[in-house]
């Protein structure tokens, strides 16, 4: 039996996360040099091994196939779908718009959403 869950994305997640996040802090525990990133790192650790034999191949699986994309075999990453493949998803996942795809100026608005300022999240904080 293999597990099943969110491992098949957290684990191929993390070569971005190694890859393309910079390390800003870094500390000493006990001579042991860590960074901000090595949280992240063992909690992915306890994640692998909580599900012990079961996990292992879906996550081995899953960071292979990450650093294959990320090193671009066979172009890839530059691979996309078919027209009408895209466009049924655009129509599906954009019911609220009439089924139209959203225009460049609507990718940028979060919608009507409203947006507090710090003062106003204190003051309700505070008012409880």
């Amino acid at each position: 039996m293999l597990a099943s869950g969110p491992s098949g994305l957290i684990f191929p997640s993390s070569v971005p996360f190694y890859f393309d996040i910079p390390v800003s802090t870094r500390f000493h525990i006990f001579g042991i040099n860590f960074s901000d990133k090595s949280f992240v790192y063992l909690a992915g650790l306890q994640f692998l091994f909580s599900l012990r034999k079961r996990s292992i191949l879906p996550d081995i699986c899953g960071v292979f196939a990450s650093l294959l994309y990320r090193s671009n075999i066979f172009g890839i990453c530059h691979i996309k779908f078919p027209e009408f493949v895209s466009s049924f998803f655009s129509r599906l996942c954009w019911p609220t718009l009439g089924g139209s795809s959203p225009s460049a100026s609507d990718r940028n608005v979060i919608g009507n959403i409203p947006s507090y300022t710090g003062r106003e999240v204190e003051a309700s904080s505070i008012s409880k």
